[in-house]
């Protein structure tokens, strides 16, 4: 059975859209989050679903040039111009020996990408999540509300018990300006080579030839000529 498309919602909210001057949209988990529906008469499965997701891409990519995705499922990523949520670790399981950073090693240079909000991260230490975007080459990105959490009381208002913006803003200027520092020269540009150099201690190389050397030990670490501080970084060439 082939997918049944909805043209009239789309055509519908880009005619009311378009006389706004909006050139951008942020479509949350349309690029995460597939349905699938058991309707007796029309059923939708998930690969229908994954269809008709594609469908509405094209359709908003033509009127919206610069759309955003939350997770950044493979079907997203021919019209998604920024990417939230996108995977950044393992899941941390015994089996497992390195988290490599491979959704980055693909994508980075082709769109922006930011892992989880840094208010909401598994590690709530400020410099961790600053270092792991710096060896990723993915973005700061902070998830906000303005009210009090104690203002939020649907259930859905609870997942956002670290999101009022005042608590977060000083910590984000200051994560954005040195992360925006490092990352600026190599925004567009993809990686070459991602590797461990010993523990706690990353290099990432740009098409450029670019590297950068992330330490996340308390203690500076030296390697042939090159000393990089303790929770701190290296910039230079390979």
């Amino acid at each position: 059975m082939s997918p049944v498309r909805l043209p009239a919602v789309i055509d519908g909210f880009v005619a009311d859209a378009k006389p706004l001057g909006i050139r951008g949209l942020s479509l949350r988990d349309l690029g995460d989050v597939l349905y699938s529906d058991f309707d007796d008469q029309k059923p939708v499965n998930r690969e229908q679903s994954r269809i008709i997701a594609e469908w509405q891409f094209a359709e908003l990519a033509e009127a919206f040039p610069d759309l955003m995705v939350s997770g950044g499922n493979a079907y997203s990523l021919p019209y998604a111009k920024t990417i939230v949520n996108a995977p950044a670790s393992a899941n941390g399981f015994n089996i497992e020996d390195e988290t490599v950073p491979f959704y980055q090693l693909v994508l980075h240079g082709y769109a922006d990408i930011a892992g989880k909000p840094f208010n909401q991260a598994d590690d709530q230490f400020s410099r961790a999540n600053i270092l792991k975007a710096i060896e990723t080459g993915t973005n700061v990105y902070y998830r906000w509300t303005a009210k009090l959490p104690p203002e939020l009381s649907s259930s859905e208002g609870r997942l956002f018990y670290a999101n009022h913006y005042a608590d977060w803003f000083d910590e984000a200027v200051k994560a954005f300006e040195e992360v925006n520092e490092v990352l600026r020269p190599v925004r567009h540009l993809t990686i070459d080579k991602h590797e461990r150099l010993a523990e706690g201690v990353y290099r990432t190389v740009y098409e450029d030839g670019t590297a950068i050397i992330v330490n996340y030990n308390d203690k500076p670490v030296t390697m042939k000529d090159i000393t990089v501080e303790a929770e701190s970084y290296w910039i230079g060439g390979t």
